[in-house]
C-alpha cells in the first residue's frame, strides 16, 4: 500500500528485473522491482492495518527478493490451506513461501512460515495484460487463522452487481510506501472506488472489462503499489479482485484482476468454496387495498436460500391498480427496515395503474429475510390496490 507519490508515469508491463529502467508510458505489475527517476515524493493515502482486523491477508515472499523477508506479493487466505493471489506473482525468480500473522514482517518472529505445495495459475493466463491474472496456492499445512474465522467468499459470475462503477472497495496489503524503497514491511489499508475503465485504459490499452477492474484516483493518492500484487479487493467482505497492475510510479489508477466473472468461478472451484446461487425472483400476489389519502400499507414477501448480500442491480417489479397513479409514493423496505425510494408522488400524472420494474442497489443488504413494499396515497379522490409484486434480489 503506497503512501508516497512520485512523478514517473508508465503503462503496466510484465515483471521487470531489478535495475531495469522503464520508459514513461509503460505499465508494471505491483510486484515488479524496477528503477525509474523519482521526483518529489510526497506522503499520501493509506493507514496502518492489523492482521487481527484482516485475518485473510498473508505475505508472499520469494528467495532473493530485495525487500524484508523477500516479500514480493500479498495474498488472501480463502480456505485452511488455500491462498488466492495473482498469477504473475508466480513468474518472478526465486523459491516462493508465505508468511502469516504479522502486522509488520520486518522481523519474522511470531509469524508462521508456510511452504508452497502447488502454485496453480489460471490455465488461460499468459500475462496480466491479457487478463486471467489469478492463481490459487496450496500450502503444506493449515494457515493459523483465528478460531472460528469465516473465510471471505470469492466473487464469481453471480456477483457482477458488486463491481459497478462508483462502488467503494477496501484493500489491505504489504506493498511499498514510496517508489523504489525496499524497507517497508507494514500492513496498510485504504478504501477507494471502482472507476470507469478509461482511467486504466490510458496506460493499459489491452484493458478488458471481462477480466480487469480499474480503481482508485487519477493522482493515485490512495491505491496499490509494488508488493500489493495479488492482494484481495473487497466489497462487503467479498473478494472481487486481485491486485494486478499499476502505472509506473504508482501515481495513478490501480488495476485488478476481476473475480466477479469467469476468473472467480475458476478460483471458487480450485479453493473448494460453494458458488453463490443466483437468487430466484420471489413474487407476492396478495392483494392489498390502498386507501384514499390514508396510512401507508405494506405488501410482504420473504426471500430465502440466497447466500450473502443482495445485488447492486436488484429488480422490483410492481403492479398496482389505481385510478390516478400520481397520488402514490412507493418504497421498498429491507429486512432491517432501511427504506429504498422507488416512486415519488406526481399530482399531474393522472394515468391509471403502475406497471413498472425498478432497479435498486441493495448490495448493502442481506438478501434473505422479509421485504416490504410500502405504498401510500398522498392525495384525495382516488383509491386502488396492490395487485402483485416481484423482488429479484
Amino acid at each position: 500500500m503506497r503512501r508516497a507519490l512520485v512523478a514517473a508515469g508508465a503503462l503496466l508491463a510484465a515483471l521487470v528485473p531489478a535495475g531495469t529502467a522503464l520508459a514513461d508510458g509503460t505499465a508494471v505489475t505491483p510486484e515488479s522491482q524496477y528503477t525509474s527517476p523519482a521526483q518529489s515524493p510526497g506522503i499520501i493515502g493509506g493507514k496502518p492495518a492489523t492482521v487481527a482486523a484482516h485475518p485473510y491477508v498473508i505475505v508472499g515472499t520469494r528467495e532473493g527478493g530485495p525487500r524484508p523477508q523477500g516479500a514480493s506479493c500479498t495474498g488472501s487466505v480463502a480456505a485452511p490451506r488455500k491462498i488466492v493471489i495473482a498469477a504473475h506473482c508466480a513468474d518472478a525468480e526465486g523459491k516462493k513461501r508465505f508468511l502469516y500473522g504479522l502486522d509488520n514482517f520486518g522481523d519474522a518472529t511470531g509469524g508462521t512460515w508456510l511452504e508452497v505445495v502447488e502454485y496453480k495459475k489460471h490455465p488461460n493466463y499468459t500475462s496480466f495484460q491479457n487478463g486471467w491474472d489469478v492463481a490459487v496456492v496450496t500450502v503444506d499445512r493449515d494457515i493459523p487463522v483465528p478460531a472460528g474465522y469465516r473465510y471471505p467468499r470469492i466473487a464469481g459470475s453471480a456477483d457482477t452487481g458488486l463491481v459497478t462503477v462508483g462502488t467503494t472497495t477496501h484493500f489491505a496489503g504489504y506493498g511499498r510506501v514510496a517508489l523504489d524503497e525496499n524497507y517497508s514491511s507494514e500492513l496498510k489499508q485504504a478504501d477507494f472506488p471502482i472507476v470507469d475503465p478509461s482511467g486504466c485504459r490510458g496506460f493499459l490499452p489491452s484493458f478488458d472489462e471481462r477480466y480487469h477492474l480499474c480503481t482508485g484516483y487519477s493522482d493515485g493518492h490512495d491505491g496499490i503499489c509494488q508488493g500489493d500484487s495479488g492482494g484481495g479487493l473487497l466489497v462487503n467482505g467479498v473478494i472481487v479482485g486481485v491486485a494486478s497492475f499499476v502505472r509506473t510510479g504508482c501515481n495513478s489508477y490501480g488495476g485488478f484482476g476481476k473475480l466477479a466473472g469467469p476468473m472467480g468461478d475458476w478460483a471458487i472451484n480450485e479453493v473448494g468454496q460453494t458458488p453463490t446461487p443466483t437468487c430466484s425472483p420471489v413474487t407476492s400476489g396478495t392483494d392489498v387495498a390502498i386507501p384514499d389519502k390514508g396510512e401507508a400499507v405494506n405488501g410482504e414477501l420473504t426471500v430465502s436460500g440466497c447466500a450473502g448480500s443482495a445485488t447492486a442491480t436488484a429488480k422490483v417489479e410492481v403492479h398496482i391498480v389505481h385510478t390516478w397513479r400520481g397520488d402514490l409514493v412507493i418504497d421498498l423496505l429491507a429486512p432491517d427496515g432501511t427504506a429504498y425510494p422507488l416512486k415519488g408522488s406526481s399530482p399531474g400524472d393522472g394515468a391509471a395503474n403502475v406497471d413498472t420494474t425498478y432497479t435498486v442497489n441493495l448490495s448493502a443488504e442481506t438478501a434473505n429475510g422479509t421485504w416490504r413494499l410500502r405504498i401510500r396515497d398522498v392525495y384525495s379522490f382516488d383509491t386502488g390496490r396492490l395487485d402483485a409484486w416481484t423482488l429479484t434480489p
